[in-house]
């Protein structure tokens, strides 16, 4: 009958998305956690510049990372049972997105002293370190989502949900020890962690896709070298005038530029992708 065949079909629906919102509110969670930790175990002043850079860190990652989840899960939806052509288009995904927040988050570490002595102030100073730290953390964010964003394309909200409690036990343990440190430490931590989260969601994507660390590594390594390279003379620039806005501004165009020629010299795929797509619009523009 057809009511039975929809309380099935609840059923069904109910146990993959309780999954996911338990899933969600447990990374809710344990985002607060450390800031929480800092607010009990070091002064208002540490927490603080935590909070601060934690900010200034947490845009762009999530931002851009949001964005991709909302744009990749319904295309990865229509290859879900055609497992090359996911491989495949799941690879560009990855790579893009690391050619993408690469850039972003180490140009902001780069960048991160006169931004925030020119923000907020003289006093803000050590929020800038933290700040150099905490983005190595949320470098890998767009990564984790989409190896996640796998398991939910293949209806795994199981091992979703197992990713997630594994990832977190295992950065409590981090936090366990590091927060007898310092606050730069626990910094520090939180980026181990994130490293480590990374290695637990390939694994799954490994068993599900056949796309571990060890490929994975491989396809966003360029764009990781390439980032350094690029952010290299706005990172010197930065430290011999801290305090200049018209400095602070030519680093940042240096840092695109040098970046951009790189990519256009040696022809990165991802770049000819981003022109060709750009050249697109434009021509479509113009036509009308």
């Amino acid at each position: 009958p057809r009511w039975e065949f929809s309380l099935v079909s609840l059923r069904t629906m109910f146990s993959f998305g309780s999954k996911l919102l338990f899933s969600g509110l447990l990374d809710t969670a344990y985002r607060n956690l450390y800031q929480f930790v800092i607010g009990r175990r070091f002064s208002k002043q540490d927490l603080g510049y935590y909070s601060r850079a934690d900010q200034f860190a947490q845009f762009p990652s999530s931002n851009i990372t949001g964005i991709i989840q909302r744009v990749t899960y319904p295309i990865l939806c229509t290859m879900a049972d055609d497992d090359d052509t996911l491989l495949s288009a799941y690879r560009q995904y990855i790579k893009l997105a690391a050619y993408i927040i690469f850039p972003l988050m180490i140009g902001l570490a780069a960048v991160a002293k006169p931004l925030i002595l020119i923000i907020l102030g003289q006093k803000w100073q050590f929020a800038a370190i933290i700040l150099q730290i905490i983005c190595f953390s949320y470098l890998w964010y767009p990564i984790h989502a989409l190896n996640l964003n796998l398991l939910i394309v293949k209806g795994r909200s199981d091992l979703f949900l197992r990713v997630e409690i594994i990832k977190k036990v295992v950065g409590i343990c981090i936090l366990i020890v590091v927060m007898n440190f310092s606050v730069k430490i626990m910094a520090a931590g939180n980026v181990v962690s994130s490293m480590i989260a990374l290695f637990i969601n390939t694994y799954y994507t490994k068993k599900l896709a056949g796309y571990g660390i060890i490929k994975q590594i491989k396809d966003i390594f360029p764009s990781f070298i390439l980032s350094i390279a690029s952010c290299v003379p706005a990172f010197v620039l930065s430290q011999v005038f801290p305090n200049n806005g018209v400095i602070l501004l030519l680093s940042i165009i240096l840092a695109v530029a040098v970046y951009l020629f790189i990519s256009k010299i040696l022809k990165i795929d991802e770049f000819v992708q981003i022109e060709s797509s750009l050249t697109t619009i434009l021509q479509n523009r113009n036509a009308r």
